[in-house]
């Protein structure tokens, strides 16, 4: 089975975590997008960037624009997300699964 089922959800989250990278990193600083195919029907997303700044998710009022991005990526990935910290800076992940259809 294709992964193409995942592909919406994959560009979600890596708007998201890319986004949050460009903000909260210093200018100049390089970002590095990877995709990777993890067995069937799941794969692990990841934005790499040069801070050392871990990505805290925050209350969002109703009214914000902004702040919701991890929610989102929580929501996607059904919680399978996680921030690997490196000597050089971090590493954002997080891995989406194709959901068993329920047996009928």
């Amino acid at each position: 089975m294709g992964l193409t089922e995942l592909q919406e959800d994959a560009e979600l989250v890596v708007s998201e975590l890319l986004t949050n990278a460009v903000l909260h990193t210093r200018r100049g600083d390089s970002v590095r997008v990877t995709v990777t195919r993890l067995g069937e029907g799941r794969a692990r997303v990841a934005v790499v960037d040069l801070s050392k700044d871990r990505p805290a998710p925050r209350d969002a009022g109703g009214d914000q624009e902004s702040g919701r991005g991890l929610e989102i990526v929580e929501a996607l990935s059904g919680g399978q997300w996680g921030v690997d910290l490196q000597l050089w800076g971090k590493c954002v992940w997080a891995t989406l699964s194709l959901e068993s259809e329920p047996d009928e």
